[in-house]
């Protein structure tokens, strides 16, 4: 099932009408991003940044072909960009 969207006019919205950025809407003071560091938000608006462990084990990465090195060092969360 395809999730259908309504616009205030009181119809489906299109594929371009979602396309569309009239501009920001939200201007977070924190964004809380789980088990890695997205990179879309090195440069987004998105205040804060604080990284979650949500407990994916490290053979997941490995299978996945993902260099990844654990920056939580034993912490459940950690601060990736603070003002």
């Amino acid at each position: 099932m395809t999730p259908q969207f309504e616009s205030d006019k009181g119809r489906p919205v299109t594929a371009d009408e979602m396309r569309e950025a009239p501009g920001v809407t939200v201007e977070p003071d924190t964004t809380l991003t789980l088990a890695l560091p997205k990179t879309g938000l090195a440069t987004a608006e998105a205040g804060d940044l604080l990284l979650a462990d949500i407990g994916i084990p490290r053979g997941v990465y490995d299978s996945l072909g993902i260099d990844y090195a654990d920056p939580f060092d034993g912490a459940r969360r950690v601060w990736l960009r603070s003002r």
